[in-house]
């Protein structure tokens, strides 16, 4: 059955072992970019690993091209986070200083002396100036010398793929491509919408004609075209992006790499072990595998740069917006917009442990979500690849509220945003009333609902309790 099935069982650790001892690495060109993005111990471990695997590294010319294409546009995106948050942060203390006199705390027998506390959050501020200037003067220019290329160029000497010489090669490396979208075939039906702006749905290099959308699925055949040519039988890919056109997920869970994936590089390029990590696997795995030293920290740093991604496309959003009154929150974090909605709304600690639970079950699942400030503070963005995600967090403390909740109509947020996916998580408040038996009745009303309201098709609906400040799901539809 295991030989049928390719694609639906991961390696054993003997295969691991071989896949680290003797496999064809191949990175992907969010993996090079990454590198732009890490602090900087984080960015030297992870080109440490690289130099020293580097006799069994390659990469696509496809991957090559996305990274010298995309480059500056990384540098200078850096660059531009690090100093609007200079901007905001010149302007807090004195923010800070108006609301907190218009509060007139002295005349409410608190014993609070604000001015003594307002000096330390303004010395505080100075200091986290300093060093967040220090930061924006440390990162390279789009004008400048760029080392991590120098570095980057060493590292992969010799060992990138080739292109096509004309355009009937590249087209057949897209033939079909239509084909695979429709039918959800991986990789890169989750990209096929990216030629819908006819200004920004391809390019030229080397007077040949290349579509955005096909990007991963040139890439996957130049690979599978490598591994066929030069008789690779073990691939280990590295990637950052989280799409559903690379991963198999079940239940919020990534299992491995899309079982499709697998089944295809065995079938069209005689591969007989395939196995995908993102980046942070890839360093923490290397620990183990390939004996790296690596700083504790640097996995989490770059789990953290997918929130950087995350801010880039908001602002961007927000730009294009034509709806002035839709501000996005990026630069706070997310226990600063629980606090702040907490006071604002009056929550009660279960809803502001509720939020930040669901926050942080997401994050571990790869899901970076930020804050949005709308008329429903409730509402929180996601970026997955060039995609905008909306998820509406709420606590509940009844079926009847998740039932009516279903109702809203999330095509009403299409008047500001193209959202690709739209997820309401309800947390249940603990009660004796949520049974077993009346959680079962609660999934077969939301499946009746569903069916009734067609615009729900399209909506993820995921309902579980907290326990010990962890989010656990009880039903997910």
């Amino acid at each position: 059955m295991k030989k049928n099935f390719l694609g639906y069982y991961p390696p054993t650790q003997e295969q691991y072992k071989k896949l680290w001892n003797t496999g064809l690495i191949v990175l992907d060109a969010n993996v090079l970019l990454s590198l732009y993005r890490l602090p900087t111990t984080a960015r030297e471990d992870l080109l440490k690993v690289l130099e020293s695997l580097k006799e069994r590294l390659w990469i696509p010319h496809q991957v090559a091209m996305e990274f010298q294409r995309n480059r500056l546009t990384v540098i200078a995106s850096e660059r531009k986070t690090t100093e609007d948050v200079l901007k905001e942060l010149q302007g807090l203390v004195a923010c800070a200083k108006n609301k907190v006199n218009a509060l007139e705390l002295d005349k409410r027998n608190l014993s609070i002396e604000p001015i003594p506390l307002l000096d330390e959050l303004e010395k505080a501020n100075n200091q986290l100036v300093t060093a967040i200037q220090k930061a924006h003067d440390s990162l390279i220019d789009i004008s400048a010398n760029d080392p991590i290329r120098e570095k980057i160029d060493t590292i992969l000497s010799g060992r990138v793929g080739s292109g096509p010489r004309n355009q009937d090669e590249l087209d057949k490396l897209t033939q079909e491509g239509e084909d695979r979208f429709a039918n959800k075939i991986p990789p890169g039906f989750e990209d096929s919408k990216k030629g819908n702006n006819p200004n920004d749905a391809g390019f030229v290099f080397d007077h040949i004609k290349y579509q955005k959308k096909f990007g991963d699925l040139i890439l996957w055949r130049q690979l599978i075209q490598h591994t066929r040519k030069n008789s690779k039988k073990e691939v280990l890919f590295v990637t950052a992006d989280n799409k559903a056109d690379w991963w198999w997920r079940e239940q919020g869970k990534t299992i491995g790499p899309h079982p499709e994936l697998s089944r295809e590089i065995a079938r069209e390029g005689g591969v007989e072990l395939f196995w995908m990590y993102s980046s942070d696997q890839f360093l923490d795995q290397a620990t183990h595998y390939a004996s790296a030293n690596i700083d504790k920290n640097s996995v989490n740093d770059i789990r953290e740069t997918s929130l950087a991604l995350v801010q880039d496309y908001i602002r961007a959003v927000s730009e294009r917006s034509s709806n002035t009154q839709s501000r996005f929150l990026n630069s706070n974090t997310i226990a600063e917009i629980i606090l702040e909605k907490s006071n604002a709304l009056k929550l009660d600690s279960f809803e502001t442990r509720a939020i930040s639970s669901v926050e942080k079950w997401l994050k571990s699942r790869g899901i970076v979500i930020s804050p949005a400030e709308l008329e429903d503070p409730s509402l929180y963005l996601s970026v997955v690849g060039d995609e905008l995600h909306i998820y509406k967090i709420s606590a509940a403390y009844s079926f009847e509220q998740i039932i009516e909740e279903i109702h809203t109509d999330p095509r009403l947020l299409k008047k500001s945003f193209q959202y690709e996916q739209f997820c309401l998580i309800f947390i249940l408040k603990p009660s004796d009333n949520f049974s077993e038996e009346a959680i079962s009745l609660m999934q077969r009303r939301i499946t009746k609902t569903k069916r009734v309201l067609s615009f729900l098709n399209d909506v993820k609906i995921i309902i579980g309790v907290v326990a010990d400040s962890q989010f656990i799901p009880l039903h997910t539809t």
